[in-house]
């Protein structure tokens, strides 16, 4: 009698298997879609983040070549008797008669398209590489420098030799009072109605508009500009005048303060 239920009940366990649908160990086109927008979260959550730190990385190289370019430009005025670098070489004995011209400027000297060589830091810089910013998003040049994104201070450090008042030398650096609070280099740019472009003078805000106008900052790293000043170190700012149709580019300050507090332009000190 025993031997028979078993029979029975192990005929009637094979006969509702088979009844039973078949489940593979896959997943289910529910369980799918809910990996799926997981996924998608996390890379909201993760993916500006990871830009974020690209973009710090960045900055920081950045910074990096402006604190050499900072250290290259005390050495010049150390060997030449603490006379800031010129923002190009230029002499000029009367209005018709110069020499040199602003392709030899301080950071490269363009012989022709496509060859150049270091400028008037070289010899304290050896690689152009540094005038490149990392984020640098100009694609054209007008001066066609190699490496571009950077901008020196003309209009109370470098000084120049085409404005229509006359000649504007090179401070020096006892004219430097507050040098924590001058800048002299900085990331820079301009646009107009086409595509940002590069620009290696940096105008101190009094000068524009005017035809000088083009030497604007580039507040490209997260909305910051990394800024070396007269003292050698180097910080990221704000900016604090800008056009509200280019938020990317615009001034240190609303006023001259961040390019020459208590100087005069270099136009003050001729000799």
């Amino acid at each position: 009698m025993a031997q028979h239920t078993r029979l029975v009940s192990s005929s009637t366990t094979r006969r509702t298997s088979a009844l039973l649908p078949f489940r593979t160990s896959g997943f289910t086109l529910l369980e799918l879609l809910l990996v799926i927008a997981i996924i998608a979260i996390l890379a909201a959550i993760l993916f500006p983040a990871f830009a974020q730190a690209r973009e710090k990385a960045r900055q920081t190289q950045c910074v990096s070549n402006l604190r050499q370019l900072a250290a290259a430009w005390q050495l010049y005025a150390e060997d030449y008797d603490e006379v800031a670098c010129p923002s190009y070489n230029k002499f000029c004995i009367s209005a018709n008669a110069c020499i040199g011209n602003g392709n030899d400027a301080w950071d490269f000297h363009l012989v022709a398209a496509g060859n150049w060589q270091t400028g008037l830091l070289g010899t304290y810089t050896k690689d152009g590489r540094i005038h490149g910013c990392p984020d640098n998003p100009f694609s054209h040049d007008p001066s066609q420098r190699p490496y571009n994104g950077y901008a020196y201070n003309a209009t109370y450090i470098g000084g120049d030799y085409a404005l229509p008042q006359g000649d504007d030398p090179p401070c020096t650096l006892a004219q430097i009072s507050l040098a924590a609070q001058t800048t002299l280099f900085a990331d820079a740019g301009y646009t107009t109605n086409g595509p940002p472009l590069a620009e290696n003078f940096l105008r101190a805000p009094s000068e524009t508009p005017s035809y000088l106008n083009s030497g604007q900052v580039h507040f490209r790293h997260l909305r910051q500009a990394s800024v070396a000043c007269a003292d050698g170190h180097v910080h990221a700012q704000t900016n604090r005048r800008f056009d509200p149709r280019v938020p990317d580019f615009g001034w240190l300050s609303t006023d001259d303060s961040a390019y020459g507090p208590e100087m005069q332009p270099a136009s003050a000190f001729r000799r």
